[in-house]
């Protein structure tokens, strides 16, 4: 309303995210406590507040470097570089 002298209520944004990495916002009066858990509207699953989304970015992921010496041992890539080398210089 113009002229009025009544301010908005102070409001706290939270950003939740679920198991299923679902993130979603909601916003809370600032007097109130923010929930420990929402349900999250896509999947259901209990969801929790994302406070430190730095720290979850941060955290080191596995790389695919890492996935394929779970699959082979440095022995075996280095047979299969030999053969596909080989292969290469033959022409197939």
């Amino acid at each position: 309303m113009p002229g009025s002298t009544l301010g908005q209520a102070d409001r706290v944004n939270v950003t939740y995210v679920c198991p299923s990495d679902h993130t979603f916002p909601r916003a809370f009066a600032g007097d109130v406590a923010v929930p420990d858990s929402w349900d999250c509207p896509r999947c259901g699953k209990l969801a929790t507040p994302d406070m430190a989304p730095s720290a979850r970015e941060a955290a080191p992921g596995r790389t695919h470097w890492d996935m394929v010496l779970e699959r082979r041992t440095l022995e075996d890539l280095s047979h299969l570089l030999d053969k596909r080398i080989k292969e290469l210089r033959a022409g197939e």
